[in-house]
């Protein structure tokens, strides 16, 4: 945390954004606002495009 670096080995965007897909659908489907995390869902496939898949989701850069 200190150094501002996620490197993303446990979690990389790419594995999270799998995650985030299933949690909307399942958020939606039992009528659950998923808003938030679609918004979220939304940013990682521009941030895989840039070049950041392998960094973890919280990486400041």
């Amino acid at each position: 945390m200190d150094s501002e670096r996620f490197s993303g080995e446990g979690d990389p965007i790419t594995s999270a954004v799998s995650s985030m897909a299933h949690i909307v659908h399942i958020s939606e489907a039992h009528g659950v606002d998923a808003g938030v995390m679609r918004a979220a869902e939304g940013l990682a496939p521009r941030a895989i495009g840039r070049g950041h898949g392998t960094d973890g989701f919280l990486n400041p850069r």
